[in-house]
């Protein structure tokens, strides 16, 4: 669940993944367990589905009526739903056997982080398009419908964006596709506007929540699967990226609509030291992976700038500790560079585009002042729950 932008992306949920990971706990340096790799030969020489829709989900039992009666009412047909269980402990796969039998269930019977449970869903697939969604969202009826017209009125695109409503305020926007500035920092954009201040016309934008993205099976076949190594957090903007650098333009569709709820758990102290270690590793993980050298060198200013402030940006709480949790995380990248840059160096042998296409497609360093203030305004908050 997740999606992908920086730190406020502490307003995302943590329903399909577990606090800490299994094979790489959140202090210890440890080495990174999963290559990036290919999708897998698949064994069906056709797709007779339009779409399969993968919700990855960890004790998500109180959202998963809400968002699988949902797509229950799809007007697009050919659709399956693949629930991706991430070792769940409440009731979550016994009642999706019962009430909805026509949803194929994967239990991985353990907490493997988001996007492997994403990967081991897009495995099973079988339709032509793929889409990603969080478990607690409700769909509009019209959702994949609207998603597969765009894709057939735009042979060049893709992947699709949603756009995201929250469910607590309708009114208000979560995102309309994913921003990428040149200094690094990654956001929804136009979370929190009101909907009515931003015409409904399709655009293209640099990438894709995976709160509610959907990918043309092309592309899946060559960017490979989601880096398995993120756990959570930049995962979306990291297969953003590397989909643009192979060539792959992504559209945000206005009348493809999901609402979202979003902080279900991110109110405990425990899950939000775990966000912002993921978050501020994973931004600069990120970075080291897609940015092409000539525009690593031309922003390393801006670059650098925003990775201190990031870890400075934690001395609104200092009795919290985040400031020590997010200097480690940034270290802890010293200790998995070599796997970083091997993964870098295949990215970057088989990009498509032009550095000129990339800098335009990215937008200028945001001005730090405004983001710090979000920042403070979520890490206040949420600290301020955990506390009560």
């Amino acid at each position: 669940m997740k999606t992908s932008f920086s730190f406020p992306l502490l307003l995302l949920p943590f329903h399909s993944f577990p606090l800490f990971p299994l094979t790489s706990p959140y202090f210890p340096l440890l080495p990174l367990t999963s290559p990036y790799l290919p999708l897998p030969p698949l064994t069906s020489p056709y797709f007779p589905l339009t779409f399969s829709v993968i919700i990855p989900n960890w004790n998500g039992m109180k959202y998963l009526p809400t968002c699988l009666a949902s797509l229950r009412k799809q007007t697009q047909t050919g659709v399956e739903v693949i629930v991706v269980d991430n070792g769940s402990t409440d009731e979550s796969v016994a009642f999706i056997r019962r009430e909805f039998p026509e949803v194929r269930t994967i239990c991985l019977g353990r907490n493997t982080g988001f996007p492997f449970a994403v990967n081991r869903g897009i495995e099973a697939a079988q339709g032509q398009y793929i889409a990603v969604l969080n478990n607690d969202t409700e769909c509009d009826p019209h959702w994949l419908e609207e998603i597969r017209k765009a894709f057939e009125a735009h042979p060049e695109v893709g992947f699709c964006a949603t756009k995201i409503l929250e469910m607590r305020d309708r009114l208000r926007l979560g995102g309309a596709g994913d921003v990428c500035y040149k200094n690094g920092i990654a956001m929804s954009r136009w979370k929190g506007d009101l909907d009515e201040d931003h015409p409904p016309v399709p655009e293209y934008v640099f990438s894709a929540s995976a709160c509610a993205s959907v990918y043309r099976r092309e592309l899946v076949e060559t960017v490979g699967l989601f880096d398995e190594d993120f756990y959570f957090s930049f995962e979306d903007v990291d297969y953003g990226f590397r989909a643009q650098l192979a060539g792959f333009r992504c559209l945000y569709v206005p009348t493809a609509i999901v609402h979202h709820l979003g902080c279900g758990s991110i109110f405990n102290l425990q899950v939000h030291r775990m966000a912002i270690y993921h978050l501020n590793r994973n931004q600069l993980w990120y970075i080291i992976k897609n940015f092409p050298t000539p525009l690593l060198r031309k922003y390393a200013r801006h670059i650098l700038e925003t990775q201190v402030r990031s870890v400075l940006s934690h001395l609104v709480r200092p009795e919290l500790g985040f400031v020590g949790l997010a200097l480690r995380a940034k270290l802890s990248t010293l200790f998995h560079l070599p796997a970083l840059l091997r993964k870098r160096r295949a990215i970057q042998a088989s990009r498509k585009v032009s550095i000129e296409y990339l800098e335009q497609l990215l937008l200028p360093p945001i001005a730090y002042e405004p983001f710090l203030k979000r920042v403070a305004q979520v890490v206040v908050k949420s600290s301020v729950s955990s506390d009560q």
